[in-house]
């Protein structure tokens, strides 16, 4: 499951309808789309050692511990450390010291 922007789905939606639609039925639409139940977006802490052994050959994007940039890396549990496909390693017994990991890029990251 995916969040949503309701008003930019409206927006939308009133563009593609044009003069199909009348304003009464477009506010009962947004309406239901208002009262739909939300969702809080899940946590994005650092993944603990023990997160990342059950994530072999899943993404996690990598930061250094200091705020520097993010990249994303493939985990790799049989050499325990995370591969980047430009060569860079990220070795699990450095988990923590030098680099975190995270499910999705964290807020704030500097892009590479």
């Amino acid at each position: 499951m995916r969040l949503i922007d309701a008003d930019e789905l409206f927006d939308r939606l009133l563009e593609m309808w044009g003069d199909y639609v009348d304003t009464e039925i477009a506010s009962m639409f947004m309406q239901v789309v208002n009262d739909a139940p939300t969702i809080a977006p899940p946590p994005n802490e650092p993944l603990t050692l023990e997160q990342l052994r059950e994530m072999d050959g899943e993404p996690v994007c990598i930061t250094p511990v200091d705020g520097g940039s993010y990249a994303w890396m493939l985990v790799d549990t049989k050499y325990e450390l995370c591969r980047e496909a430009h060569g860079g390693l990220a070795v699990f017994e450095n988990l923590g010291k030098t680099w975190l990991a995270y499910r999705h890029r964290p807020e704030g990251a500097k892009d590479a």
